[in-house]
């Protein structure tokens, strides 16, 4: 039985609604040979002379059906059941009916089905669909009163999805719904693994985190000792975490690359512009991509970080709740489980400054690219200045008109106005020839006081640089050179692409 229906909020014949109207892209057909689920079942019995006994059922497959009573069998210290997903943008391994049939057999509440509604067959990724950390603490009655604790969530992964185009990484996701019940009878101390049962509805988990939790299970089956939920937990988060560095690394990367076209140079002084460099919309789509993926990661690590303090919490809530009843042993574990999640925080509020600081990069390029697009622009306006400029001079310096207007109304050229033309154009060419002079100079002198410099620095701190010119191309360092590089005595020449050793596609800086 359920807890009070006074109490009871969720709108069901609205989620129902909700539920049939997404089935077909959520859910496998009916009859699909696809349809299964897999569940690990921890059972254990205490004896009353205190000697325990355990046994794992590892990986079953159960399609459904009449199948799923066996779950109801008292003496499971934990059932998790595993809904497959073969690529993130398909259905669930699984019918409605039977899914549906498993939510009620757990009587799994209805804040859950906003985390399964993440996933399924789709085009985009929204990410304001995504639910915070949600939980719910009720008492049941029936069979006996016992308190049920539920939480549900969505935790987000980043891996590499070895597709080989220009984008390596795939954001992916894992439903998590946990249920601890324990009973509100006091009972002797021997039977107390008997009052606590955790039942976990995991959906898409990756294969690593899968494995981890299958060997969790079978060494506390073996070693015949009681399990810790939360290590469950601990074990899902800990896999999440694992691969936001990495890409969020391969973003700078392309928003350092993008940078570097924008303002023409490399990250030595001396580098060139490409002669056909020119910001083109591949640019400007370019940097509209990254300015996507750092807008979903400020929506996607701070959510993260949300789930797992609101894990820390409820660990931390249960040892404090359950002290006295557990072992030292057992005290131990959820502490050290309990400083794994203050570390997870801590990595999860790195991701969150460091997303913010990419945001602060990306909006940094956006404008330095608005600057350049308006710098092209005010250069045109430049040189339509110097061609009309020196006409309006002569005009103004002479004051005399060079056209006027008859008695019949029509506009007639004066004699004079020969002197506008014999002067103007040929200032106007004169200006234009001072104006191009100029740039050239300027940049002949810069080029000289880099290339003079460069080999002042040369001589003076590092004379043992012996290079040669290859054509006109990079300088070919020498054994005694690479060697001081790899020692870092001295800085590479070149910036090598920094996504390479992560799976970005970039290439190296010219």
């Amino acid at each position: 039985m359920n807890m009070d229906a006074s109490l009871q909020l969720d709108d069901l014949e609205r989620l129902q609604l909700r539920i049939d109207a997404r089935a077909a892209t959520l859910f496998q057909p009916s009859l699909s040979s696809k349809s299964f689920l897999y569940i690990y079942r921890l059972l254990s019995s205490q004896l009353r002379q205190g000697e325990g006994e355990s046994r794992l059922v590892w990986n079953k497959q159960v399609c459904g059906g009449s199948r799923l009573q066996d779950l109801r069998e008292e003496g499971d210290a934990c059932q998790l059941v595993f809904v497959r997903q073969d690529r993130s943008w398909t259905r669930l391994n699984i019918e409605q009916a039977h899914f549906q049939e498993l939510v009620k057999l757990y009587d799994i509440f209805a804040p859950f089905w906003d985390c399964v509604f993440t996933f399924g067959r789709k085009q985009r990724e929204n990410e304001l669909n995504f639910p915070r950390f949600k939980t719910r603490s009720h008492l049941m009655l029936g069979t006996g009163p016992h308190q049920l604790e539920e939480s549900a969530y969505v935790i987000r992964r980043v891996e590499l999805n070895h597709r080989g185009n220009s984008d390596p990484w795939s954001i992916r996701q894992t439903g998590v719904y946990h249920g601890i019940r324990t009973s509100t009878l006091v009972k002797p101390l021997r039977l107390r693994q008997m009052d606590l049962q955790s039942k976990f509805l995991i959906i898409a988990p990756s294969k690593n985190a899968e494995s981890k939790i299958g060997q969790y299970l079978e060494q506390a089956a073996l070693s015949k000792s009681s399990i810790s939920p939360w290590n469950i937990h601990r074990i899902i988060v800990s896999d999440s975490l694992a691969g936001w560095q990495d890409y969020m690394a391969s973003i700078e990367a392309r928003l350092w690359q993008q940078t570097v076209d924008l303002i023409c140079s490399g990250p030595n002084a001396e580098d060139e512009p490409p002669p056909e460099w020119d910001l083109k919309y591949g640019r400007r789509q370019e940097l509209k991509v990254i300015e996507n993926f750092v807008m979903d990661l400020m929506i996607i690590v701070p959510a993260m970080l949300d789930t797992i303090d609101g894990l820390r919490v409820q660990c931390r809530t249960f040892l404090e709740t359950n002290d006295v009843e557990l072992t030292e042993a057992e005290r131990c574990c959820h502490r050290m489980i309990l400083r794994e999640f203050d570390e997870y925080v801590k990595d999860a509020k790195f991701n969150v400054d460091r997303a913010k600081e990419l945001k602060s990069r990306t909006e940094s390029t956006i404008n330095l690219e608005k600057s350049t697009k308006d710098a092209a622009a005010v250069k045109i306006l430049t040189v339509i200045t110097l061609i009309y400029l020196p006409t309006t001079i002569v005009a103004n310096f002479f004051s005399t008109q060079f056209v006027q207007t008859n008695d019949s109304g029509h506009m007639t050229i004066l004699a004079n106005s020969w002197i506008l033309a014999a002067v103007s154009v040929p200032l106007t060419a004169v200006t234009i020839m001072l104006w191009w002079l100029w740039v050239y100079l300027a940049e002949r002198r810069k080029k000289g006081a880099l290339n003079w410099g460069h080999k002042i620095r040369s001589i003076l701190g590092d004379p043992w640089i012996l290079c040669s010119k290859n054509n006109g191309n990079d300088p070919v360092p020498t054994e005694a050179m690479v060697g001081d590089i790899e020692s870092g005595l001295a800085p590479p020449t070149e910036k090598h692409a920094e996504a390479a050793s992560i799976g970005s596609s970039m290439t190296a800086v010219r």
